[in-house]
């Protein structure tokens, strides 16, 4: 049974499924609804019919599966504009930026996590300009457009009038964070950079899509343990590395000493790109050194382990063109493994 719960003003909440849906009333009939849940619900459609309730827009916080379920639904049955900016919109039609290229292909399965656009039409939001406040105006009601990259490769939070936050998936609620064993990201490096921004925050109330409506005097402490958190697992993957490993093999390692199962499918697919993305940070942060070995140079080299490495020709260090914007088909396509280690190297404090 579907029960609508109020926030502030006009600004309440359902839940479906595992997550919060936001919705703003805008004359009594007409709602906007902040993500749509996970999967098609009956029981919302009948919900809303029986209310005397129309869903005029849905902002897409990001368009995960998890979020965008109902979309083709309520569009179908009320005409709902279906909002998403325009980096999400792109990735989803695999219309890769040169720089989401290459996080794609390193990271390797992001895309599944993509809903299908192809059951409804999509509104582009063009992309935002941090030098001024961004707002979306539906049926005469401002929405401020919050940018909170990391989750996804263009996560934002849609503020309503009432001054409510959903903040999607940008940062995880006390009872996500007290549960999680591995969490995914796509970008740390992002993550990191905007829970340092939600923390900072002076909206009344944020909305976590997982189950959490959080006060404003709880944000940052909240911030603070979600940052924490991403630290303490960088570090326990550094810690692991101890010489050369394989990289496969070291993530499931790292996923088995974690206490997660891979008997679901969900879990094979998404745990071990959830693994990579602390990874990628930390080679990013020079913490962690990856070579690359190939069914080409093991054909051609002369062995060579001074240094205790696997023998494996050298061409180029990933982190070269991890931070590069160009030139990482030619990698992906010749390289079969990878090889990580740690450098030893310490990280400054804080994030």
């Amino acid at each position: 049974m579907i029960e609508w719960k109020l926030i502030s003003g006009k600004t309440g909440y359902i839940k479906l499924d595992d997550s919060l849906v936001v919705t703003y009333d805008i004359n009594g009939r007409d709602m906007v609804m902040i993500d749509s849940g996970y999967r098609e619900s009956p029981e919302l459609l009948a919900w809303l019919r029986e209310e005397g309730k129309r869903v005029a827009a849905v902002l897409c916080t990001h368009i995960h599966v998890d979020h965008i379920g109902n979309n083709g639904m309520l569009q179908r049955e009320f005409g709902a504009k279906i909002f998403v900016t325009e980096r999400e919109y792109n990735v989803q039609q695999e219309r890769f930026s040169s720089d989401d290229k290459i996080s794609f292909e390193w990271m390797g399965r992001e895309k599944y996590f993509f809903g299908d656009s192809g059951r409804y039409e999509t509104t582009v939001i063009p992309p935002s300009d941090s030098a001024r406040k961004n707002t979306l105006a539906i049926c005469g009601a401002d929405f401020e457009i919050v940018p909170l990259p990391g989750h996804s490769p263009d996560h934002v939070g849609f503020a309503t009038p009432d001054g409510v936050l959903h903040i999607g998936d940008a940062m995880m609620s006390d009872m996500v964070l007290k549960k999680s064993k591995v969490p995914y990201e796509m970008n740390i490096s992002k993550t990191l950079n905007t829970l340092e921004k939600i923390a900072r925050l002076d909206h009344p109330y944020l909305v976590a899509s997982h189950r959490a409506v959080i006060p404003n005097e709880d944000i940052a402490a909240i911030a603070q343990a979600n940052i924490d958190y991403h630290n303490d697992m960088l570090d326990e993957i550094e810690r692991r590395l101890n010489g050369w490993q394989e990289m496969d093999k070291f993530i499931t390692e790292v996923i088995g000493n974690r206490g997660v199962h891979m008997r679901l499918t969900r879990n094979i697919v998404w745990l071990p790109v959830a693994v990579k993305s602390y990874i990628d940070h930390l080679i990013r942060e020079g913490r962690v050194e990856c070579r690359f070995d190939s069914v080409f140079a093991r054909s051609r080299r002369m062995k060579t382990e001074q240094d205790g490495a696997p023998n494996v020709k050298i061409d180029k260090n990933v982190a070269d063109f991890v931070k590069n914007e160009t030139g990482y088909d030619a990698y992906n396509n010749k390289y079969d493994k990878v090889y990580i280690k740690r450098t030893g190297k310490s990280h400054s404090a804080g994030i």
